[in-house]
């Protein structure tokens, strides 16, 4: 393991307790702009990628905005820069920084774009605190944190539409990985388990979706005159889908596989707060909490088309149904598309009475699961534990969300190794009315992060190959 000597921990967290104040300014300016990429106000997401663009520079880094996209909407700029060190050896390793900057909508929150730092808690709250924009101002530190000169060679991705869901990016990765290739791939759109302790996102699930249309009549007919003998398109679609979960909630292993899961846990207890379940209502599935939401594949019915709202109801057999199914896939699935194709066989065998089916699949993203015995992890987890003093292990944890991202950059960068933390603990309470970042969080992350550089430089004779 090459952990970095005491000195040098010292010498970063000096660096950057001193540039703290900066910081903790720079992320309250980014939090003032209102960067929701999901309305389509393009030229205010733009305004802000020009505003990081000019504090890279500052930080001695040379960015430029590369348009993504190119289905005839506007699209938010990707902040992009290669920033190679001038003194260091030509077979240091490059090290991609990803992290986004638009935020979720403020959905009512009337104070989303005033930012305050709450002294009794040291929180910062503002939308986009944690959930990005804590990522860009990291990576930010951490490069600062060395002058603009780091030890290693530097690509900044920093995205516009991560939380529109667009694929944007994905699409430009595959089209271009000449602008992605990179040793080490450092994702900054998590965060750790709990405030406090260090924590590696070592395992993501994949995600598909799936349109199951039941089709049984011409048009719909009168329920008093026809129902009954006449089969009801909607009531078919719900036999079809009853299927797919055993009595308990859990998904029948012969349908989508799974893997078991050997991180952190989750308390009941915690979960069921998290996740706003009422009082008497049961879990489903089986197994830890941590093994259903972390490696066990979900599917949860995300859309209906076909039967109106109860306030529109009326007496007609339904002759039309679609159901669209948000499919969670196990991290360490080999074929998505094998996977849905028995999936799709299932539900065309379970079609009560003869209906007609039509099954569309899409997957978005597969799954991710970290290989950790690689020696960059090693090298994480020094930098972790020299970040959080006193801490003595670093929590291997899963998310239960999908970063499609993660998976294109692991496609065209296959060797290389994926490292997902930040700064978005629990309590940060990302997308709600209270998002907030704990400073000593972002304080600890940054100093992570560029602990992590000065372990990955190169050394004589060493190169590239160090990061495996």
């Amino acid at each position: 393991m090459n952990s970095p000597s005491t000195r040098t921990v010292t010498d970063l967290a000096s660096k950057i307790d001193t540039g703290m104040d900066a910081l903790v300014q720079q992320l309250t300016e980014l939090i003032r702009h209102r960067s929701i990429s999901a309305d389509g106000n393009v030229s205010k997401v733009r305004e802000t990628a020009q505003h990081i663009t000019a504090l890279l520079a500052d930080a001695g880094v040379e960015a430029e905005l590369i348009d993504v996209g190119d289905d005839g909407r506007q699209h938010a700029p990707l902040v992009y820069a290669d920033h190679r060190c001038a003194d260091a050896a030509p077979d240091t390793p490059t090290v991609l920084l990803y992290a986004h900057y638009d935020v979720h909508p403020a959905d009512g929150w009337e104070e989303a774009f005033t930012p305050v730092v709450d002294t009794s808690s040291n929180r910062l709250y503002g939308r986009g605190a944690a959930d990005d924009k804590a990522g860009i101002v990291m990576h930010l530190g951490a490069i600062r944190a060395f002058d603009g000169t780091p030890p290693v060679h530097l690509k900044l991705a920093w995205e516009g539409e991560g939380e529109a869901g667009r694929g944007s990016l994905e699409e430009l990765v595959r089209e271009r990985p000449d602008l992605f290739q990179a040793d080490v791939v450092i994702v900054a759109d998590s965060g750790n388990v709990r405030p406090g302790v260090p924590t590696l996102t070592t395992s993501l699930r994949g995600l598909a979706t799936m349109d199951v249309t039941v089709r049984t009549l011409q048009r719909p007919v009168h329920s008093g005159t026809c129902g009954g003998p006449a089969p009801d398109a909607f009531t078919a679609l719900v036999r079809m889908l009853a299927t797919l979960h055993a009595p308990d909630g859990s998904i029948a292993p012969e349908l989508l596989s799974r893997h078991e899961w050997q991180g952190a846990e989750v308390s009941e207890e915690q979960f069921r707060d998290d996740a706003h379940i009422l009082p008497d209502v049961q879990l489903t599935g089986a197994g830890s909490v941590a093994q259903r939401l972390y490696a066990d594949p979900a599917i949860n019915v995300i859309g209906l088309d076909g039967i109106p709202p109860v306030d529109r109801a009326r007496h007609s057999v339904c002759d039309r149904a679609t159901a669209r199914l948000s499919i969670r896939l196990s991290p360490e699935m080999s074929s998505a598309s094998e996977t849905l194709g028995k999936l799709r066989q299932h539900l065309e065998s379970v079609r009560p009475w003869n209906v007609e089916t039509t099954i569309q699949d899409r997957v978005v993203s597969a799954g991710y699961q970290a290989d950790v015995d690689k020696k960059t992890f090693q090298d994480a987890e020094s930098a972790l534990l020299g970040a959080y003093s006193g801490m003595s292990e670093v929590a291997y944890t899963g998310r239960g969300g999908s970063l499609p991202l993660v998976a294109a950059l692991q496609e065209v960068n296959p060797g290389a190794v994926m490292l997902v933390w930040g700064c978005e603990e629990p309590l940060t309470d990302i997308h709600g009315d209270g998002e907030n970042v704990a400073l000593p969080e972002l304080r600890n992350m940054t100093l992570a992060e560029a602990t992590l550089f000065d372990s990955l430089r190169s050394e004589p004779g060493t190169g590239a190959d160090r990061v495996a």
